[in-house]
């Protein structure tokens, strides 16, 4: 029985690129769309009552924008678009670094390019850069939690009313 190829390395990667974009455009859009989604939700809690009459449309918009863009989306994104361009670097880079330390260590044959220690080792590598990409993330991204909608409108509608008695 044989098996062919169904795709080649290259339309893989194109592929891998062609859904990175998507996935980019498709966030784009959410931005967009988030922005747009503003004025009406001003209106609308406006009309609720949710929102005093002192809160403006100029300081509700970047709550709005805060509390409901994809900002985690964003992240993942970012996490993922940059261990695409680091990874293939990266490994060209300790493919060769590798093949150096070979030679200087005589050039042992368990230890040549394309054994199972340099593949382990490769493994290992791209797991640390992948782990590295995440942990600065994820860091990012909790140190920098957006407001929640509802806590923004609480916050908005009294700093209005402080403003009043001072």
């Amino acid at each position: 029985m044989r098996f062919d190829n169904v795709l080649s390395v290259e339309w893989m990667l194109a592929l891998m690129v062609a859904g990175v974009l998507a996935w980019g455009a498709v966030l784009a859009f959410r931005w967009r769309q988030t922005f747009s989604e503003a004025e009406p939700m001003y209106a609308r809690w406006r009309e609720l009552g949710e929102l005093e009459a002192h809160v403006t449309l100029e300081a509700f918009k970047p709550a709005y924008v805060a509390a409901e863009a994809p900002v985690k989306g964003t992240h993942i994104f970012a996490a993922a678009a940059t261990c695409m361009v680091l990874l293939p670097l990266g490994i060209w880079f300790f493919s060769a670094l590798w093949y150096e330390v070979w030679t200087l260590t005589g050039r042992l044959e368990v230890a040549a390019n394309g054994t199972m220690i340099h593949t382990f080792a490769t493994f290992i590598f791209i797991m640390g850069v992948m782990i590295g990409v995440l942990y600065s993330v994820l860091k990012r991204h909790y140190e920098h939690l957006p407001e929640p909608m509802g806590a923004a409108i609480r916050r908005l509608n009294a700093e209005g009313r402080a403003g009043d008695s001072a």
